[in-house]
Formats: C-alpha cells, structure tokens, sequence
C-alpha cells in the first residue's frame, strides 16, 4: 500500500504541475484572493491509474462566479451558472472536437473536511488544496480514507444516510462499480 500510494502522490504531483487548467484556476483563485480545491472523480482517476477525464471539479470558499468568469476569460472559455440553488458555475473550453468543463462550486460548511461529508463515496470525497500547490507543494485532505479504498477496489459511502439523501447515488454506485 505505501508503494500504491507513493506512486498515487507521485503521478498527482506530474499531473497538477503540467496541467494548463490547474495552474490558471490557481492563478484565478489568487487573483479573486480565495482558496480553492480541487475535488472529486479526477482525483479518484488518477489514484485507480485511469485516464483523467478533462472534466474538473473545484470547491471554492467565495466568489465562485468571479472565479469562474476569471477562468473562462484567461482560458477562452464561456461560464455559466451551472445550479442556481448551489450557486455553482461552469466553465466549458473547446480544444479541437472536444470540450474540457471546470466546474466551480461553493464550499460547504465552513471547511473542506464540512464539503466532504457531503459527498457521495469515499473515492470521491478527496481533495487538493491548491492554495498549497501554488506555494510548493500539494497538500491533499482524504478524511475518509479514499485512497486507501481505491487502491483496495472499495466503493463505500461516506455515510451512513448518503444513499438516503439522494436515491440516484444508488445508480451512480452501479456506474462506478465497473470502474474502481
């Protein structure tokens, strides 16, 4: 598991540091003079060795539509609000035939570790803090031992009432399941 895991943080660290849309978002996220994480299925991606799908996820603790405005406009991108009850936004940048979405949403609760029992699985309920990425190093929170469960094949909820929560989490089990 310390060779999983190290080989985890070791292609984190190439993939955070060669994306262009990382380093504009954190570029973004220091200009608007908050902090930002990246969160979710990419994450999960790249700790169960697939391809990283350009489909990003990022919470952020305020100014979530000039974050996102700010990140279209350096990435020739369009923003949009996404959900209007959330207050999350979207970002779509065509390159070529395909399109890469940056989705931006507001932190819930007042920490990281409060958005993160929001979530659905433990696979998903992982992040970076990019505020640490632009000063060096990434610095990941995995409360609920994500990590450890994508490296065991292991697709748990983060509690107990998730599924209760939302119902639809019950056929997103059944997707990721032949995936993890």
């Amino acid at each position: 598991r310390e060779t999983e895991a190290l080989s985890f943080f070791e292609r984190l660290d190439a993939f955070l540091r060669q994306d262009i849309f990382i380093g504009e978002v954190c570029a973004c996220l220091k200009g608007c003079a908050v902090n930002g994480y990246l969160v979710g299925g990419l994450l999960r991606d790249i700790a169960l060795k697939k391809e990283v799908a350009k489909d990003y996820d990022f919470v952020v603790s305020g100014m979530v539509k000039e974050v996102a405005c700010l990140a279209a406009e350096r990435l020739g991108g369009t923003a949009f609000l996404l959900d209007r009850l959330s207050g999350s936004h979207r970002v779509v940048v065509k390159t070529g035939a395909a399109a890469v979405t940056l989705d931006f949403s507001p932190m819930r609760g007042r920490t990281i570790e409060d958005d993160l029992v929001e979530r659905d699985f433990t696979v998903n309920a992982m992040a970076v803090d990019l505020t640490s990425l632009s000063q060096g190093s990434a610095i990941v929170i995995d409360p609920f031992n994500g990590l450890t469960d994508a490296s065991g094949s292991v697709l748990r909820a983060v509690t107990e009432g998730a599924f209760a929560e939302d119902p639809l989490r019950c056929v997103r089990a059944v997707r990721l399941s032949h995936c993890c």
